[in-house]
């Protein structure tokens, strides 16, 4: 998986993009915490040194919160649960100059599954889907 986001990111990047850049920059989590809250991001990224703003992938965020909403029925539909669980990760990572991307899978009919928090509460929302033969990445967000 981790040559598959480098060359994913990489695909990204301009020209002069170096892989090297993109190594430093990702924290790759191999033992994920029960919920993923601001309080355990933050103390990541104190016991971290790094040479840049780090990014932070967090794939699925059903996955990474679900903990945080035990007993709550169909959580990912509720706007204050998901808008709860993405603005402390936002907070931090405007603070730190980090980024945090969290993974959202669409619905089989290729719209935001669950609240639409989901695309409402981050700054950007990147779009990875086939379009025919063609894989197409589309970013939108309110600082475009």
């Amino acid at each position: 998986p981790k040559d598959y986001v480098w060359s994913t990111l990489a695909d990204c990047l301009p020209d002069d993009g170096d892989l090297e850049a993109i190594d430093q920059r990702l924290v790759w989590i191999r033992k994920a915490p029960r919920a993923l809250t601001g309080d355990w991001l933050k103390q990541l990224l104190d016991r971290h040194v790094f040479e840049t703003p780090p990014l932070i992938l967090a794939d699925s965020g059903r996955a990474c919160f679900r903990a945080m909403h035990e007993g709550v029925p169909a959580w990912e539909n509720n706007a204050d649960a998901v808008r709860g669980s993405l603005e402390p990760l936002q907070e931090i990572a405007r603070d730190t100059q980090s980024a945090v991307l969290v993974v959202h899978h669409d619905n089989k009919s290729n719209g935001t599954s669950g609240s639409s928090d989901w695309e409402a509460t981050p700054d950007y929302v990147l779009r990875y889907e086939k379009r025919g033969e063609a894989r197409c990445l589309s970013i939108r967000g309110r600082h475009n």
